[in-house]
């Protein structure tokens, strides 16, 4: 997979030059085959690295009146194409995921958008009519970007450089959003860096026609909570888990499962039909590529280990900038470097990522129960309310915002103090229509806004590279956990019991973050640790009782994690190091009237004397500073 372009309109520009131009932006792999199509008043490319929809694009309908470009994938509409067939539509291929969404808007109009379950934008054009439909899936999870020129063209394009290639686009920073990145590492609504670039909110249809833009949803979210047990739900989640998964696995597929040592992926594993191959990144075989290896020997799959060179994050830096628009940090890019590799063996590559959001909880607002100073577990934090919401929504994440600030002009800080609070009010509106659940609408930007959120850029860069499936973007998987009780899914507990009725030797495989059981109580465990605490202390009972080895050597520095020692990488890896002193001090790269140069110093400076670790802030700063001199300050 790669991406998808269009224009359509008057412009500076001819239409086919300027879509060349775009195809070629979007093309990160000398793999990528392009597909271009213009008839002079429009233009229209896919740009394909994958084994999905093989077929040249755009696809004509039946009348040859409109035609389509799609990007991602749709899944489990055999049923609907078979009765669409039935009625007389005259497919053409077996199974393409383009034409069928092209075929089911014929037949029904707009109202087709929302029977549609997967991960994908697409284009649907009518150059006769001179009009053109943009949709995107229901959580957003393919990010198109569009602007509008002042001549009326619309320009559209998977990624915001895309949309750039149009000289008549102004680049102009939007102040708010480059704020809002380096506060919360993450972009708000649908605002790009580029004030004249927007990002399609999710489940929309954007049409355009005779110079004008007109965006509406097809479908909004509402939860529906309905009564159940812990058991009831992890019972009805493993069944749709297996389901899902099996679309990853479909058509026969050569799949590389990327594998952690947490909770997450492992999942994909026990819920399998078919053989994956299980793959894990990392500086060296550490504890926690030990644990992928046990995950994998529990369900009987192959294993295997892809170590990074000390210049991996290095080397990505460009490339993860453009494909994230410059609104999540490049080190969440963490296959770039990969790919290419898995691409010339695997058809899809596929991850857990995101269900942690959906069915563990993990990003909702929770206190620590202590007894006698032990750790007995988190509950969900009873402190949360209307009145704090707005606060805590933007205290949350990495903690960037005190860092952020002091950082920023005056002018600066009341920019970002100023639209932090408008979109807290939209944000916080727009979630009370779907939920009265507080937790709920603290969910809410993570969940609807799904493409925002900071580590998106991991699922994203895959893209770029190759096939990439998720089991969690089916209409299944939603609605469920739509229709779940937050406090169901607040902790682990779904999650595993549902990963037990799938495979109970893969969810009993010790959890990496812990180095116990995923099921042994959290009393335990903090006993266990405190034990482990006080051994410590004794060295000589500690030589004895030590059972852990000793790091390999030439690993000093190194994590012991999937991934890296980003702290530590900062002042120990002369490239890296370099680069951020570099553009830091570039008056290109942060806006004089936003940043204090000065203060942007002293923040490098505390963190490379070994102070206070800011990595997440210089990372955001890095990002927005290679955006800046690239785009806006070339």
């Amino acid at each position: 997979m790669a991406g998808l372009a269009g224009v359509i309109g008057p412009g500076v520009a001819p239409a086919g030059d300027l879509v060349a131009r775009m195809a070629a932006q979007l093309a990160h792999s000398p793999a990528a085959t392009p597909d271009l199509w213009s008839d002079g008043a429009s233009a229209l490319c896919r740009v394909r690295s994958g084994i999905d929809n093989p077929e040249v694009q755009p696809l004509w309908g039946r009348d040859g009146r409109r035609c389509i470009v799609f990007f991602g994938e749709c899944f489990g509409y055999e049923q609907k194409r078979a009765e669409l067939s039935r009625g007389g539509y005259p497919f053409r291929f077996a199974a393409n995921d383009a034409e069928f969404c092209l075929a089911l808007f014929e037949v029904e109009g707009e109202k087709a958008f929302g029977q549609l379950s997967g991960s994908y934008c697409f284009a649907i054009l009518d150059p006769q009519a001179g009009e053109l439909l943009l949709v995107n899936d229901r959580l957003g999870t393919r990010p198109v970007f569009y602007a509008l020129t002042g001549s009326g063209r619309l320009v559209f394009g998977s990624q915001v450089p895309v949309v750039l290639q149009a000289p008549d686009i102004p680049r102009q920073l939007d102040e708010s959003a480059a704020l809002q990145f380096c506060a919360l590492q993450r972009v708000l609504g649908t605002k790009t860096l580029m004030r004249h670039v927007s990002m399609l909110p999710p489940a929309s249809v954007l049409r355009y026609r005779a110079g004008t833009v007109d965006v509406r949803p097809y479908w909004t979210p509402r939860y529906r909570p309905q009564p159940g047990s812990v058991d009831d739900y992890a019972e009805e989640l493993a069944q749709v888990l297996r389901r899902a998964v099996g679309q990853v696995c479909r058509g026969g597929a050569q799949v590389a499962m990327l594998l952690s040592g947490g909770l997450d992926a492992r999942m994909v594993l026990a819920a399998a039909a078919t053989p994956m191959v299980a793959v894990t990144f990392g500086d060296y075989e550490n504890p926690e590529a030990q644990t992928a290896r046990e995950v994998a020997a529990a369900r009987g799959f192959e294993w295997r280990f892809l170590r990074r060179d000390p210049d991996h994050y290095l080397k990505l830096v460009d490339a993860a900038v453009d494909i994230g628009g410059g609104m999540h940090a490049f080190n969440h890019a963490h296959a770039i470097g990969f790919v290419d590799t898995l691409a010339r063996e695997f058809d899809v590559v596929t991850h857990g990522y995101v269900p942690e959001l959906l069915f563990r909880g993990t990003s909702l607002p929770k206190v620590t129960r202590r007894f006698a100073g032990l750790d007995l577990g988190k509950r969900l934090d009873p402190t949360l309310n209307e009145s704090n919401l707005a606060e805590r929504l933007f205290a949350r994440g990495y903690g960037l915002m005190p860092a952020a600030e002091s950082v920023l002009t005056p002018l600066g800080r009341r920019i970002l103090a100023d639209t932090l609070a408008a979109d807290a009010q939209e944000l916080v509106a727009e979630a009370a229509k779907a939920t009265s659940e507080i937790y709920d609408i603290f969910l809410w930007p993570d969940v609807r806004y799904h493409a925002r959120y900071p580590s998106m850029l991991f699922e994203t860069s895959l893209r770029s590279y190759m096939t990439e499936r998720s089991f969690v973007f089916h209409n299944e998987v939603i609605d469920l956990h739509l229709r779940m009780p937050c406090a169901v899914r607040s902790d682990n507990r779904l999650w595993l019991k549902a990963m037990a009725r799938l495979n109970r030797p893969v969810a009993h495989v010790r959890d990496a973050n812990t180095g116990h059981s995923p099921f042994m109580p959290q009393p335990l465990v903090a006993l266990a640790e405190a034990g482990t605490k006080a051994v410590r202390r004794l060295p000589l009972l500690w030589r004895l009782a030590a059972t852990e080895p000793e790091p390999p050597p030439g690993t000093r520095g190194l994590s012991p994690i999937s991934w890296p020692r980003f702290d530590w990488m900062i002042g120990n890896h002369p490239g890296l190091r370099a680069l951020i002193t570099e553009t830091l001090g570039d008056a290109r790269a942060l806006p004089s009237r936003l940043f204090d140069a000065e203060a942007v110093q002293r923040q490098l400076a505390e963190h490379l004397s070994g102070g206070q670790p800011r990595r997440h802030l210089l990372f955001a700063l890095l990002t927005l500073g290679v955006w800046n001199r690239k785009y806006v300050n070339p």
